[in-house]
């Protein structure tokens, strides 16, 4: 008799949580925004009939917070952590992320004052001390937040704190001392060597003279610390080389990177630039065919724009002008500054008989 009751109740459990995982699925797929009703109808009667499901309350909590719905993400939440209280930092950021500053304070607090004891007594619990970590960050302790974190990866190494440091390293990007900027960036790769907004910030502070050298240093320890660079590194260094006019060295980075990341589109258009300009050994049949590749490669990614820039100089080194023209006509459209792409359309002008046009071009220059 027992038994059966227990059998029963097992199966309504099974059902609940075969139904969450459809509601999981509908929201994490594309279509989402046109199933959102569905999803949240379904998440609701889930929730009434099993008042204890705290993680179909936290998904209810993302889907109010994804239709504007505050106050019922934060119902939903609050409902949830009496049951879960791990969800207690999620209840901190979203009280942040609306502005209660008081609310979001008081509950960063409890989850320190619930979680830092338990991280203590049990020092490989890794999720105890990440919500303590997470609460001391949102109070902005960025320093005991650090130390925490690090404490927990001397006594068990796990993603989930480096994952934790490069979000608190991440804020410092923006620091405006370049020192800070440059130790953030270091810090990071460490953990994350395909971590593409630091490279960025890396290229971007590469750009003044004064921090240019210090910049390539740190790329090129990351590149020897590697046993197998990302493919972030391979796009970093090898554009840079084709900014210095290294040819050989872009061909060898782009060539080893595309050995290994066949469909790189990036790594297709340096390699194309490079053979285009390489003075020893150039080739413009394979830079032809280097760039048409990185275009088709890149599908409707915004930097397709870049690439057709690529094909349409290579094109018209070929002196194949009138095909050229497309290419840095809508290059242009894009960024209209761009004087190298203007240089280049005027020349193609001029080589099919517009002359016109090129000293419009001329014009719109000055």
């Amino acid at each position: 008799m027992g038994f059966g009751k227990w059998e029963g109740r097992q199966e309504v459990a099974e059902q609940e949580e075969d139904a969450f995982s459809e509601y999981m699925r509908l929201w994490r797929s594309e279509d989402r925004v046109s199933r959102l009703t569905e999803i949240q109808e379904g998440l609701e009667m889930l929730v009434s009939e099993t008042p204890s499901h705290s993680e179909a309350q936290a998904l209810l909590a993302q889907l109010h917070l994804f239709a504007g719905r505050t106050e019922e993400a934060i119902a939903s939440l609050e409902n949830a952590i009496s049951l879960n209280p791990t969800l207690g930092i999620a209840l901190a950021n979203l009280y942040q992320a609306t502005g209660k500053e008081a609310d979001m304070k008081e509950q960063a607090l409890t989850v320190i004052e619930r979680y830092r004891d338990q991280a203590r007594v049990h020092p490989r619990d890794v999720e105890a001390r990440a919500l303590w970590a997470e609460a001391k960050m949102l109070l902005g302790d960025d320093v005991a937040a650090e130390a925490i974190l690090q404490r927990g990866r001397l006594v068990r190494a796990d993603p989930c704190y480096d994952a934790l440091l490069v979000h608190l390293y991440e804020q410092r990007l923006t620091d405006p001392s370049a020192d800070n900027v440059l130790q953030a960036c270091e810090a990071i790769l460490k953990l994350d060597p395909t971590h593409r907004k630091t490279y960025r910030r890396l290229v971007a502070l590469g750009e003044e003279p004064t921090l240019s050298l210090r910049v390539r240093r740190l790329l090129e320890s990351a590149w020897k610390e590697s046993s197998t660079p990302s493919l972030e590194l391979y796009q970093v260094l090898s554009g840079l080389a084709c900014d210095e006019r290294a040819w050989e060295k872009a061909i060898t980075l782009c060539e080893e990177g595309l050995s290994r990341f066949p469909e790189a589109h990036a790594l297709m258009n340096n390699l194309a630039w490079a053979f285009s300009h390489a003075e020893e050994r150039i080739d413009l049949e394979r830079a032809a065919e280097l760039a048409e590749q990185a275009v088709q490669a890149a599908g409707d990614l915004p930097v397709r724009f870049e690439y057709a820039a690529t094909r349409g100089e290579i094109r018209a080194l070929t002196g194949r002008w009138r095909e050229a023209i497309p290419d840095l006509e809508t290059v242009l459209a894009q960024q209209p500054d761009r004087a190298d792409a203007k240089a280049t359309l005027i020349q193609c002008y001029e080589a099919i008989g517009r002359p016109e046009l090129a000293t419009s071009l001329r014009a719109d220059q000055r």
